[in-house]
């Protein structure tokens, strides 16, 4: 089974904020599920300026070999055009980056995670959002998460085995 790392604390905040106008974003965007009820978003900007947000993901083991994937939600409103950057940090140090022009709907995107990482403890995602033309502009992500594969050699599907009762011969059969 895959491990997942999910959003778990809200560790910079630079022009963001949840839906209910408040800093602590990462409890906006952790469902199991996606839902575009609950979301963050980058303040109103205009073309030339930015804001990012730096969000902890949960602990995962240091998983076996095969294909991991940073998944998220996100759009845009109002303004013309605008770019979420992704970056995926290993503590301070940024393994992987991605860019992604908004659409004016919720998308789900889902980014392959190339890059080398020792520790899946101290995992984060940062989000930026630029804009190159336009006022108003915002960016939103309503949902991220980290899909990692089972650590190595184990988390197979469960086995239990089930002992069959002995045979014992009827009460007042002969040898009783």
């Amino acid at each position: 089974m895959p491990q997942f790392g999910r959003p778990d604390s809200t560790i910079l905040v630079n022009n963001w904020q949840n839906e209910l106008l408040a800093n602590n974003l990462d409890v906006s965007i952790d469902e199991l599920t996606p839902d575009d009820l609950d979301w963050i978003r980058c303040q109103s900007l205009n073309a030339g300026t930015s804001g990012r947000c730096e969000i902890g993901l949960s602990n995962v083991s240091t998983p076996d070999t095969g294909t991991r994937t940073l998944r998220l939600r996100a759009r845009k409103s109002g303004g013309d055009f605008g770019t979420l950057n992704i970056f995926l940090y290993e503590g301070a140090v940024e393994r992987q980056s991605w860019s992604q022009v908004l659409p004016g709907v919720y998308t789900q995107y889902d980014f392959t995670v190339t890059a080398a990482i020792t520790d899946y403890t101290d995992l984060r995602v940062k989000f930026d959002v630029t804009y190159t033309s336009g006022t108003n502009l915002r960016g939103y992500v309503s949902w991220a998460e980290l899909e990692v594969p089972n650590v190595p050699g184990g988390g197979g599907p469960l086995m239990l085995m089930r002992r069959m009762p002995t045979a014992y011969p009827a009460f007042g059969s002969q040898g009783v």
